[in-house]
């Protein structure tokens, strides 16, 4: 639990150096459980207009993209996609990730799914904005 608190701390400063964190964006931090080790247990959603900024673990260190806010009201889809991530031997992946970021309850759904594979990995949680 503390390296995963640890990783999402490099990968929050990460993101803010990326992005330039505006004072007035809205900032998340969300804890998600999940039956398998595939969905990271939390992840970090800054929000600026239209954009957001997502942080999490991932293998090989912090993961941080910017993305296209999808969604209307308290609602907020959230899609990227992991390209060519190692599975088991020699095969790649590409793994879509599904964020269902509902701000009026303050919860999290994640959804990934390997492109072009029949497998899905599915987790939920709790946000505490701050």
């Amino acid at each position: 639990m503390i390296s995963n608190l640890r990783g999402l701390l490099a990968a929050s400063f990460i993101a803010v150096l990326c992005t330039g964190a505006a004072a007035n964006a809205q900032q998340y931090q969300c804890a998600v459980q999940s039956e398998d080790n595939i969905v990271p247990p939390a992840f970090l959603i800054q929000y600026s207009g239209s954009t957001a900024t997502i942080s999490h673990n991932w293998i090989g260190g912090p993961y941080v993209t910017q993305v296209t806010v999808r969604g209307s009201g308290n609602r907020a889809r959230l899609n990227y996609t992991i390209t060519g991530v190692e599975g088991f031997g020699a095969a790649r992946a590409d793994l879509a990730f599904r964020l269902s970021h509902n701000r009026a309850n303050n919860s999290l759904s994640v959804r990934i799914e390997p492109v072009g594979y029949s497998n899905r990995f599915s987790g939920s949680g709790a946000c505490q904005a701050g």
